[in-house]
């Protein structure tokens, strides 16, 4: 079966076998004799498969162990080949029937046998030994003649086709050695036995076969080559079991997996060093506990993060303005205040800031007019994405809003609130006191504003309680805070509260009457009561009519006012909606918000308007007087520079052959007109005022017809250049719906507003011309928001390191013990690595191991974060008045769990792979 081909073995310079070779057949017990260091020990690994390094060849069954790989030498040792050692090395954590379950379970070629007759196999494996009864029973508490039958046990439980003992009886008592003997012995019959010993008398007594060793070679063999007939078994007792099994021929298997048994023993080791085990556990457990906790605080940070900046988005739109000066100032106010911070260290020197530079370019920049129109083509283009981040883009117009309640109260004037004026308290207070009363109250402005609401994805920061989402011109809501209040400002603002009982009670204070009271109003009001209420729009054109060559404005209480009451649309409160929960920190006192469609309106209604459609009709004549603009303005500095440039222009015209409608035409030009020609022509003016223009140029005007020379003055100075008569359509709410002037955008999250902010900046970089300006946008949440942010990640990176710390403080605790383990268990990983496990086997074991310990400290760790997330809260709540920044969510363990496993494995893997590779012959030893 077995046969050694010239065998030389040396250990560094020391030769130990020279030229060695040996045949042994198939079955019979063979004796190896020797001196202490002859090289026994050496041959017996050899033919066991654990020594490869040597010279020379080994056949077995006529295969040459050159072809053989390390997984065929596992493969050999886990079924053809049993070995019982000189200590027994037991398994000392596993029982006296595991210790042989061992070996079974490492077998390739009992693959059904393993599962579903082990518990069998091994019960005849002990009787066989003489241990019936002892299957419970530790390592520990047996004698060393016991624990080597035990080995011997392990030995034959698999039926391997050779046995291999190293110095069996060496530690035994004559007793002991010949009740091991005789079991070798009756295991020979049937297989090979090999034996190496020092005992001449047990190895002649029992062997059929002895060979001695002396110097590097074989001194005598009493049968070489020979092999003994195979003896029947006494049929008392249990039957010797055929070597069936392994038919001629090696036909090694290929190691199977071997999870089951590797997962008991992992367990059974965890069991039996509990106490380390607990330790390794509790150390990893607070690294994840710290890791989970500083998870929660950096989730609580983010949420608060997001809070602020969504609070702060809010209230602070990202605003482009058609002329940007004040956007580009404040701007650039915001980045040299950042720019101001610098070291700490002591100056040597003054230094100087360009805020006044910066500040000043800036507003020469910004002066020039951006086309918002063009802006608004590429937001609802498919090329951009604003919508998609905003929770609105709102388009201003200068279209004054005037609001009146059911009594024909105006309670809007121009888009702010008249309370105050209403209440008439200066009488009261002194106009100081109702000044800094003024302060103290909520904004006037506010009281009535366009809701933020994206119609295309249907996003809002508010959240409907009732009714519905206003979407036409005439549809309003009423804005609560998150709990779904107003103040009792707003609702004597608006008049739902009745606001003359507050004027009477200022009048019995002012008279120092007693027991005076203020009347109070309903802490409540139902949805019902607030929905379908109505205020009257007064469109601004609405408030004039024609009196003589003139318009003239109405007055309260006219009975032209009270037709205008009565003819004006109705705004109608269609829902109520509260704040939602990502800005449930802005203050709200409670507003009416009304849709998208409403300014659009007011415009396109006052340009129709009669007095509007005047107005355009004669752009140098005042509507208002029915006098002329230019008439009008006489006596103003203005003016005086206008006569000065138009005495130029007549001095010009009157030696050039014009026709009358083009002197006409001067004539009928207002002074704005004037003054932006003769800014557009300067170079031809000399240092005295006078126009200096070649006669050929004059003869090229004259040429022109006289639509033509309109058509080019009026490309320089149009009609509506004149600010009397811009005033008069602004004061008509007469605006160009082509021309905005303003656009509000609501990013919807501080990721989403850098997106916004990103993609406007990229929009400016492909303005082109000099008619074109980029667009100034005033961004007042910037510096607050990257403020939080700012602080928030620093505190971040803070709990980043120290949950790193925490980690590498597990991972140190967890290496450390795979490492000492590995150590300890020296001669287990021989044992096992001698019934066949492979290196992936041993990395498995200590794996296992890891891995449960990182699933029970991933467990224990993210509970135990949970539980102190509620005191850690607690004491955050009442050192910050923050309750928000540590945000436990039981979510945390599956993530603490993963990482848990993922930590313990990589953390053990490099000591595991470590003791996978020892050489088992010298762990062994």
């Amino acid at each position: 079966m077995i046969q050694t081909e010239s065998i030389t073995k040396r250990y560094g310079s020391q030769l130990v076998l020279s030229r060695l070779s040996l045949s042994f057949g198939s079955r019979g017990l063979v004796a190896i004799l020797g001196r202490s260091g002859c090289g026994k020990t050496t041959l017996l690994n050899i033919l066991g498969g654990l020594e490869h390094d040597y010279e020379g060849s080994l056949q077995i069954d006529g295969m040459a162990s050159s072809s053989l790989d390390e997984k065929d030498w596992d493969a050999y040792r886990s079924d053809l080949v049993g070995f019982v050692f000189q200590d027994a090395h037991l398994v000392d954590y596993l029982n006296v029937a595991d210790n042989v379950r061992l070996a079974l379970g490492m077998a390739c070629n009992h693959e059904s046998l393993a599962v579903d007759n082990a518990d069998e196999l091994v019960q005849r494996a002990l009787d066989e030994v003489g241990l019936s009864g002892l299957e419970s029973h530790m390592p520990s508490e047996l004698s060393g003649g016991q624990a080597q039958r035990v080995a011997v046990a392990r030995a034959l439980v698999k039926n391997p086709r050779v046995i291999l003992a190293d110095e069996p009886t060496g530690a035994l008592d004559i007793q002991s050695s010949r009740q091991v003997m005789d079991l070798l012995a009756q295991a020979s019959k049937s297989r090979l036995v090999i034996v190496v010993t020092h005992n001449r008398e047990l190895a002649h007594e029992y062997a059929g076969r002895v060979i001695e060793l002396g110097e590097h070679c074989v001194v005598s063999d009493t049968k070489p080559g020979e092999e003994p007939p195979a003896e029947k078994p006494t049929p008392q007792g249990n039957p010797e079991p055929e070597s069936a099994g392994v038919e001629a021929g090696p036909a090694f298997r290929k190691p199977r997996q071997r999870s089951r048994l590797i997962r008991r023993t992992a367990l059974s080791h965890m069991h039996n060093k509990r106490q380390r085990a607990i330790i390794t556990t509790v150390v990893a457990a607070l690294g994840i506990m710290g890791m989970c906790l500083a998870l929660s605080v950096q989730d609580g940070a983010r949420a608060y993060t997001r809070q602020v900046a969504a609070t702060t988005l809010a209230t602070n739109p990202i605003v482009i303005q058609q002329n940007g000066t004040a956007a580009a100032i404040s701007q650039v106010a915001i980045n040299d205040v950042d720019s101001t911070s610098g070291s700490e260290e002591a100056p040597t020197e003054v230094t100087t800031s360009p805020i006044a530079e910066d500040v000043t370019f800036a507003a020469l920049q910004g002066s020039r007019a951006s086309d918002l129109q063009e802006f608004l083509w590429y937001v609802n283009s498919a090329q951009s994405s604003i919508w998609d981040n905003a929770y609105d883009v709102q388009v201003g117009y200068d279209e004054p809003l005037n609001l009146y309640d059911s009594a024909g109260t105006c309670i809007v004037d121009d888009g702010s609130a008249t309370l105050l004026k209403n209440l008439s308290l200066s009488h009261v207070f002194g106009s100081d006191g109702e000044d800094a009363l003024s302060d103290v109250l909520p904004d006037p402005t506010t009281l009535v504003r366009e809701l933020p609401y994206n119609e295309h994805a249907g996003k809002s920061p508010y959240e409907l309680l009732a009714g519905k989402m206003p979407t036409e011109y005439d549809e309003a809501v009423i804005i609560t805070d998150r709990q779904g209040r107003v103040s009792d400002y707003f609702l004597y603002a608006t008049g739902i509260a009745d606001l003359q009982a507050l004027k009477d009670v200022s009048a019995d204070l002012l008279l120092n009457k007693q027991d005076t009271q203020i009347p109070g109003i309903s802490d409540s009001y139902s949805f019902d009561d607030l929905l379908g209420r109505e205020f009257t729009i007064i469109p601004a054109s609405d408030y004039y009519v024609q009196s003589g060559s003139g318009w003239t404005k109405v007055t309260q209480g006219s009975s032209h006012m009270d037709q205008a009451l009565a003819n004006a649309p109705k705004l109608k409160i269609v829902g109520i909606v509260r704040e939602s929960a990502e800005i449930k920190d802005v203050a709200e006192t409670g507003a009416i918000g009304y849709s998208s469609a409403l300014i659009p309106w007011l415009v396109e209604h006052c340009n129709k308007s009669e007095v509007a459609v005047a107005q355009k009709a004669s752009p140098d004549v005042d509507v208002f007087t029915g006098r002329k603009f230019s008439e009008e303005s006489r006596g103003s500095k203005q003016a005086a520079e206008a006569a000065r440039a138009r005495e130029a222009f007549h001095a010009v015209v009157d030696e050039a052959e014009l026709s009358d409608a083009k002197r006409t035409y001067i004539d009928s030009l207002s002074d704005e007109q004037v003054v932006a020609l003769r800014e557009h022509f300067k170079d031809y003016f000399d240092a005295n005022g006078n126009l200096t223009i070649g006669a050929e140029d004059v003869a090229t005007v004259a040429a022109l017809s006289d639509e033509d020379f309109v058509r080019d003055i009026e490309s320089i100075a149009p009609p509506t250049l004149n600010s009397a008569y811009a005033q008069n359509m602004e004061e008509l709410g007469a605006a160009d719906i082509d021309k905005p002037t303003s656009i509000r955008i609501y990013p919807s999250g501080v990721d989403e507003r850098t997106q916004i902010v990103s993609e406007i900046d990229s929009f400016n970089s492909n303005v082109v011309g000099d008619d074109s300006a980029p667009l100034s946008y005033e961004d007042m949440s910037q510096r607050g928001v990257e403020q939080v942010t700012k602080v928030v990640g620093v505190v971040n990176n803070a709990l980043v390191a120290l949950m790193v710390l925490a980690l590498a403080l597990s991972v140190f605790m967890l290496f450390s013990v795979t490492s000492v383990a590995a150590i300890e268990r020296r001669a287990e990983i021989g044992t096992l690595r001698a019934l066949g496990a492979t290196r992936r086997d041993i990395v498995k074991l200590f794996s296992w191991e890891n891995a449960l310990i990182g699933l029970i400290a991933g467990c224990v760790g993210s509970l135990a974060a949970l539980v102190a997330s509620f005191p850690l809260s607690y004491t955050i709540a009442n050192l910050t008045g923050e309750a928000r920044l540590v945000s436990p969510t039981p979510w945390t363990i599956i993530p603490a769990l993963a990482v848990g496993i993922i930590l313990a494995v990589f953390s053990g893997l490099i000591p595991a792979i470590r003791a996978a590779r020892k050489d088992p012959v010298q762990a062994l030893r």
